[in-house]
C-alpha cells in the first residue's frame, strides 16, 4: 500500500460515481452494477465484482462523507462512493490469493478481477487489468491493499 487512500492519480480524469451499496465490500474493492436492479433516488444499486461480463474498472472509495478510511467497510443500504479507473490510473486496490498463485505478489506482476471483488495474479497467459506496482511478500488469507496501476 502506498499512502492512506485508494485513489492515488495526482489529476485523476475517470469519472466519480455514487450509489447504493449491496454487501459490505471494503475500500479498494472492484464493483459492478447489480444486475435488474430497480433505482433508488435515482441511483443504481453496486455489489463486489462477481465475475461477470461487466468492466473491471469500477474502483470502491472510502465513505468520505462519514469519516470512513480505506479500512472501513461500507454498511448493505449506504451511499457509496466509486471511482472509474481510465488506463493510467493509480490505487491501492484489495489483492487476494488463491489456489495455484502463491501468496506473493512481484513488480510487474498482472492482476484480474476475481468473483468477491478482489484482484488476483494473472494465472497463465492472457491479459489482465492492472499491473502490480509494489512487491507483496506475503498476502496471507485475508486481502490485502496493494500498489497498483490501470493497463
Amino acid at each position: 500500500m502506498r499512502g492512506n487512500e485508494i485513489l492515488l492519480s495526482a489529476e485523476p480524469k475517470g469519472r466519480y460515481v455514487e450509489g447504493i451499496i449491496s454487501g459490505t465490500p471494503l475500500p479498494g474493492s472492484l464493483m459492478e452494477v447489480v444486475p435488474g436492479c430497480t433505482p433508488v433516488g435515482g441511483r443504481l444499486t453496486y455489489r463486489a465484482y462477481s465475475g461477470s461480463k461487466q468492466p473491471t474498472n469500477l474502483i470502491l472509495l472510502p465513505d468520505h462523507l462519514e469519516g470512513a478510511t480505506a479500512t472501513t467497510a461500507y454498511v448493505s443500504g449506504s451511499r457509496g462512493f466509486m471511482y472509474t479507473m481510465l488506463s493510467g490510473d493509480e490505487a491501492n486496490l484489495l489483492v487476494g490469493q488463491t489456489a495455484g498463485t502463491g501468496a506473493a505478489v512481484a513488480i510487474g506482476d498482472q492482476l484480474e478481477g476475481e468473483p468477491g471483488g478482489l484482484l488476483i495474479p494473472l494465472a497463465g497467459t492472457g491479459s489482465a487489468s492492472y499491473t502490480a506496482q509494489e512487491a507483496i511478500a506475503d498476502i496471507g488469507l485475508a486481502s490485502t491493499l496493494v500498489f497498483v496501476a490501470r493497463n
